[in-house]
């Protein structure tokens, strides 16, 4: 419980980079889907706080149903329990498992995420069901880090004192981040999994999350149909 109360009030950044994501690309989004009625699917939706307040309020989108996905019950429940409706569902799955379709898995026209991917072990499996997921002709729209100041730090530790932690710590790091062949790789499994990128972008983003605390990061943004 402690980290779900955590993670809703210090994700300031996350809602940032997407609110701008969102609203930079909604005249693409528009032009693509037009009035259309959509299935909408948030793989890493957490709280639920970005995919409401950033998708569906600032998209300018139709949605017809709606599902936020995480691997986190508590995250879930809180997202549940705050955001719910009678179009907007959210279920604890994790992406990168054996993917069990059901009615709210199938047939998506916009399948989103932000900041999730740099944190997945397992890319093929992840495209391979979210491929499966969306609809001919649907898109599939991710952020996620490639760099960043604070995993230069973490490196920092698992080699020092902290090796204990190492495995840990790892755990958590995916083959994209401080590769510099990761962009390679995520096309080249992307293609694998079925995806056409019809685009691919880098940006040097900064946050400050206090008066003693700076984030450099590289984000990158990717479309895919």
């Amino acid at each position: 419980m402690e980290f779900k109360e955590s993670y809703s009030k210090n994700n300031n950044l996350q809602f940032r980079d997407a609110l701008n994501f969102i609203k930079r690309h909604k005249k693409f989004f528009n032009e693509h889907f037009g009035e259309k009625s959509l299935k909408l699917a948030d793989i890493g939706t957490g709280c639920g706080k970005i995919l409401n307040d950033a998708v569906l309020n600032e998209s300018g989108l139709n949605f017809s149903f709606v599902v936020g996905i995480d691997k986190s019950v508590d995250l879930i429940k809180k997202a549940s329990e705050k955001y719910k409706s009678e179009k907007t569902e959210f279920l604890v799955r994790n992406i990168e498992d054996d993917w069990i379709k059901d009615e709210y898995l199938i047939n998506f026209d916009l399948i989103f995420s932000n900041y999730t991917f740099h944190w997945i072990k397992n890319h093929e499996k992840a495209f391979e069901n979210i491929h499966q997921m969306l609809n001919p002709g649907g898109l599939f729209c991710f952020t996620f880090f490639h760099s960043s100041v604070i995993f230069y730090i973490w490196e920092t530790l698992i080699n020092s004192k902290y090796t204990k932690d190492k495995s840990f710590i790892s755990d958590f790091l995916s083959n994209i981040c401080f590769n510099e062949d990761g962009e390679k790789i995520l096309k080249k499994t992307l293609e694998k999994s079925g995806f056409k990128i019809i685009a691919f972008d880098d940006e040097r983003l900064d946050f400050d999350f206090g008066p003693q605390e700076k984030f450099d990061g590289k984000k990158c943004k990717v479309f895919h149909k």
